[in-house]
């Protein structure tokens, strides 16, 4: 299992990516950056997040994901609904400043607090509530989720249980010992997430 995490912001979407959508038969690895996590980042469904003695001053951005649910490679966007049936939010440990780029500051062990997953929406539409009070809400033209597993597919396998988060959102908590993250996705309760 692994985690395909779009750098990008939910309101931009690279000219380079819809340029290799079009039809590069060819597109090169840069046109959409991301970084790639493995199931060792991974903190469990009601297991604790270990705060990293390194993470002073990081913070827990909330984002989306898709969960692949067969096996795929070079998908085409219009395809793309057949191969993810169920959707989640996600507790990302991230750096202060900027998107993460190297391979520790993304995949270290702790890096990811997948939710419990729920049906994808029928209008593709992430509202997401942070603690009850900070709420963001992301159309399917702004998560690109199709466009995004069509191109992941194009660099590397997706498998049965891989996770692809499409976006970040810019919806933090700074993470604190001793306290809890909640996150709801349409209204329905999928992170519950304890600090140590």
């Amino acid at each position: 299992m692994k985690i395909i995490a779009v750098e990008r912001a939910f309101d931009q979407w690279p000219e380079e990516a819809r340029v290799a959508l079009a039809g590069d038969a060819s597109p090169s690895p840069g046109c959409l950056h991301a970084s790639l996590l493995t199931d060792s980042a991974v903190v469990r469904c009601g297991t604790p997040l270990f705060l990293p003695d390194f993470a002073e001053g990081w913070r827990l951005e909330i984002v989306p994901l898709v969960v692949i649910s067969r096996l795929g490679k070079w998908i085409e966007p219009r395809f793309a609904p057949r191969y993810y049936n169920e959707v989640s939010l996600a507790a990302r440990l991230v750096p202060p400043v900027g998107a993460p780029s190297g391979a520790f500051e993304t995949n270290f062990d702790g890096a990811v607090a997948p939710g419990r997953v729920i049906a994808v929406p029928a209008d593709g539409t992430f509202t997401i509530c942070l603690d009850g009070k900070d709420e963001i809400s992301l159309s399917a033209e702004m998560l690109h989720v199709d466009d995004t597993v069509a191109l992941s597919s194009r660099f590397m396998m997706l498998k049965t249980g891989d996770m692809i988060v499409p976006c970040r959102t810019q919806l933090y908590v700074a993470p604190v010992v001793g306290t809890r993250v909640s996150a709801t996705l349409n209204g329905v309760p999928v992170i519950d997430l304890k600090i140590r």
